[in-house]
């Protein structure tokens, strides 16, 4: 084929790159507005399908500790009618099929058996070898199950009704009923109502895109932006548009549903022939296990890849403080066959990338008028067989003259050794470098900076000597930005230095983080006259300090430790002590910096021990916990000596045990277990489980 008649082949793709280009873009601004017939909560998604005279309803489960409640309460359903004098209410228990039960009623049912190896650890789950799970973490492989187990249900409505997942009953559209879905005896719960939503019908994947390959299609689809609820697709292939073959074995599932705002289904299908005629359509499949319509047919024929290089950028020069101009180049043999390129501009890397402008295939040079002071460039140049070449990013950037707002809301305070502390409020520049302080005694001198260079802090503290206290003294503030630009000093604060005596200064001494709070080692005021004394903290990301405590005047001039617990975890504070004599004088102790610890990971169970009895024949397990809250189960593992290998051997929840309290907090649990003789060669150690995901360390049982 020649070089001419390839690039006119090319020209019916170019809009097709384009609107795609564009569509990508628009996709991460919609997100927003986007309707959904889901309602989500933290532990249950529930979905609802209504047609002229039927009813359906979805739920699931959000994660595996919910899903071990249900198998352990089952489901709820509560059904309330609405009519116009009165309500109508029933309740319906759905309970969880035993492991046992689904394991027989198997072969009466399609992918009851799969069901039926995902719920059991033990069991190989689609081939996979004994254990295979165990080389992941326990909440990823749990993870990894419940998402075979609820893609399963998808695609058999009846096996969802099965497991009590499901509902479906002969409704009419005209009455308004609410259902609620919970899981009896936990806080698990969610409700949905027969509303428009519900009547959706599936429509069909009108944004299907096709690019051809070396004896290869590869097929791209939005997910995003169609309402019809899709967990899952079938691709069909065609040579003549009327015999259709399915080319996915399995239906093609949906991974990751934290990502439906970027979410592009692709599918690489290999054909035999390039430049022969072949037919793609795509069809939706949604949690109710119904098939939508099939997506308009794509025609397209495979090409053979021709050897382009990807784009490079070369450079990205200032025009004049006012433009930026980026040069590239395009290596390969058939790089005059670009037929067209497409400019992307985004300020920063990790935001969307907005469309620039398309470009001839020869252009090699662009001119952004429009340029920020940061900017970044990605180019995509595309063949006549509509394939496309992106190259890597490039930054370009013009001289940042515009300079900060002038800091407000300074204040100043002294005390009567000198030290003087400055907090203002916080500037809102994103490139905003830090600030800058200055000092002068008197207003027509010349002021002095005290900073060497820029702080971020909006608090600052100063020392002045002794020998100056009796004078006035004037501070400002400044700020300065990344390229340097310092915007005016504010207006200059006067302080008195007062002819007092204030208390003497409270010190924190120190602090001691864990898992609860912090613990503060305060050194009060010795002052006599001291009459209240309190404690201070603020978010180190915050300007604003808040009263965490008035200390008791019994402790002036002594050490005591105060503890905190109101603390969020992740995040830095401050904290500083104030003392205020009869005279309002006030004295301030340096702030001291402290972060509550907290690794999700709870101290695990102490004191456990293993015995037999002999005369009863039980293997007898204790152990010691203390209450943390949200308990939720114990779990005992068991592997053989010397092994790492540890496997779930019993299941303890809360409701199983009857613990005693002892005199120090603790919980003494006891569980056993029928052993006619004295076991040996096996290890055991047990975890508890909380309710919020958080798990304790694990604890080794000893052999008493």
């Amino acid at each position: 084929m020649k070089g001419s008649q390839i690039l006119e082949m090319g020209k019916w793709c170019r809009k097709l790159i384009v609107a795609s280009l564009m569509l990508l873009t628009w996709t991460s601004d919609a997100q927003d507005i986007l309707i959904t017939d889901e309602l989500v909560s933290d532990e249950l998604l529930v979905i609802c399908r209504q047609d002229q005279d039927s009813f359906k309803l979805r739920w699931a489960p959000t994660t595996w500790q919910v899903l071990e409640a249900a198998r352990t309460h089952g489901f709820l359903l509560e059904r309330t009618e609405f009519h116009q004098e009165d309500t109508t209410q029933l309740q319906i228990h759905l309970p969880f099929p035993e492991a046992s039960r689904i394991a027989d009623d198997s072969a009466a049912m399609e992918n009851l058996e799969v069901i039926h190896a995902i719920l059991t650890e033990e069991d190989a789950i689609n081939g996979l070898p004994r254990g295979a799970l165990g080389t992941f973490a326990r909440f990823e492989a749990n993870q990894m199950r419940l998402g075979f187990l609820l893609f399963t249900l998808d695609q058999n409505f009846l096996l969802a009704k099965h497991l009590g997942m499901g509902w479906s009953e002969k409704a009419s559209k005209d009455r308004i009923i609410r259902f609620r879905i919970s899981i009896p005896n936990t806080p698990y719960s969610q409700e949905i109502y027969n509303s428009y939503r519900c009547s959706v019908d599936p429509t069909p994947i009108d944004r299907v895109l096709a690019y051809p390959e070396d004896q290869m299609i590869v097929l791209n689809w939005d997910n995003y932006h169609n309402l019809s609820g899709y967990v899952a697709y079938n691709v069909e292939r065609s040579r003549d548009s009327i015999i259709w073959d399915v080319l996915n074995e399995h239906p093609l599932a949906i991974v990751d549903r934290d990502t439906l705002d970027q979410e592009i289904m692709t599918f690489s299908d290999t054909v035999e022939y390039n430049f022969v005629d072949y037919y793609y359509r795509v069809q939706g499949i949604t949690s109710f296990g119904e098939h939508g319509p099939y997506s308009h047919p794509i025609r397209i024929q495979a090409r053979p890849r021709l050897e382009i290089n990807k784009p490079y950028f070369e450079q990205a020069g200032n025009q004049g403080d006012t433009a930026v101009t980026v040069q590239w180049r395009i290596a390969g043999k058939d790089s005059a066959l670009i037929a067209y390129q497409i400019l992307q501009h985004a300020t920063h890397p990790d935001s969307a990338f907005v469309f620039l402008d398309s470009l001839s295939g020869n252009s090699r040079r662009y001119t952004d008028m429009q340029a920020s002071f940061q900017n970044y460039y990605r180019l995509h140049a595309v063949d006549a067989f509509g394939r496309m070449y992106s190259s890597s990013l490039m930054y370009g950037h013009l001289p940042d003259h515009e300079v900060p707002d002038i800091p407000s809301g300074l204040w100043v305070e002294v005390d009567s050794s000198g030290n003087t502390s400055l907090q203002w409020n916080a500037n809102q520049e994103l490139d905003l470098s830090g600030y800058r302080v200055y000092y002068r005694r008197h207003l027509q001198d010349e002021p002095i900076q005290l900073t060497t260079a820029t702080i971020q802090d909006t608090t600052y503290f100063h020392h002045l000597p002794l020998d100056m206290l009796h004078l006035d003294a004037y501070y400002q503030v400044q700020a300065e930005d990344d390229a340097g630009n310092r915007s005016d000093r504010c207006d200059p604060v006067k302080i008195v230095l007062p002819d007092t005596v204030p208390p003497a200064k409270p010190s924190i001494i120190s602090t001691i983080s864990d898992f609860e709070g912090v613990s503060l080692h305060l050194s009060l005021s010795s002052s006599k006259d001291v009459q209240t004394q309190t404690l201070w903290r603020r978010v180190y990301s915050t300007s604003s300090w808040i009263v965490l405590d008035s200390l008791l005047n019994q402790y002036n001039g002594t050490q005591y430790v105060y503890r905190d617990t109101t603390l969020t975890a992740g995040l830095k504070y401050y904290y500083k002590i104030s003392a205020i004599d009869s005279s309002t004088n006030q004295s301030y102790s340096d702030p001291a910096e402290a972060a509550r610890t907290d690794n999700k990971i709870k101290p695990g169970p102490v004191d456990c021990e293993i015995s037999w009895q002999r005369r009863s024949g039980m293997q007898d397990f204790r152990w010691k916990y203390k209450d943390l809250g949200q308990l939720n189960y114990f779990r005992i593992y068991r592997a053989r000596s010397g092994s790492s290998g540890f496997r779930t051997y019993k299941h303890l929840s809360i409701e199983l045990l009857s613990p005693e309290i002892d005199q120090n907090g603790f919980f003494n649990y006891g569980y056993q277990v029928p052993q006619e003789s004295r076991e040996d060669g096996y290890v055991y150690k047990i975890q508890a489980s909380f309710s919020d995901g958080s798990v304790s360390e694990s604890a080794e049982f000893r052999m008493k």
